[in-house]
């Protein structure tokens, strides 16, 4: 499983592995879109309980997430990966490895910025929201 999947450099392989990883961000943007529209509907009352730095965070994240890791790696990962070797009749990409490293950068992002979410009381993700101030 591990040399098969994990360290794969086949590009069909790893074109799956962006579709499947567009698939949890976007269940992950679509959970947050979702509590987007709970608070706009009962404001302060369900799931922020009325804190308006933590609302700001998960606007922020939503369209960070529907860009950066469910648009961008769909177009250019997924469909770059399979079907541009397929249509240009070439056998493998240019630079294997260092697109199977690509892949495995992406979802760590994710995880890191869903770590902001999570784990961070801070909220600094929303400080350049205040730049008025």
């Amino acid at each position: 499983f591990v040399t098969n999947w994990i360290l794969s450099t086949n590009h069909r392989r790893i074109a799956l592995m962006y579709f499947i990883f567009t698939f949890i961000t976007g269940f992950t943007g679509l959970v947050l879109a979702t509590i987007i529209r709970i608070e706009l509907a009962y404001t302060g009352q369900v799931v922020l309980l009325g804190n308006a730095e933590k609302y700001l965070t998960i606007i922020s994240l939503h369209g960070i997430i529907m860009v950066f890791f469910m648009i961008i790696p769909i177009l250019f990962g997924a469909f770059g990966n399979f079907l541009l070797p397929t249509q240009l009749g070439i056998r493998d990409v240019a630079f294997p490895r260092l697109n199977s490293f690509m892949f495995w950068i992406t979802p760590a992002g994710f995880v890191m910025l869903l770590h902001i979410l999570l784990f961070d009381k801070s909220y600094n993700l929303t400080y350049w929201l205040n730049y008025s101030e």
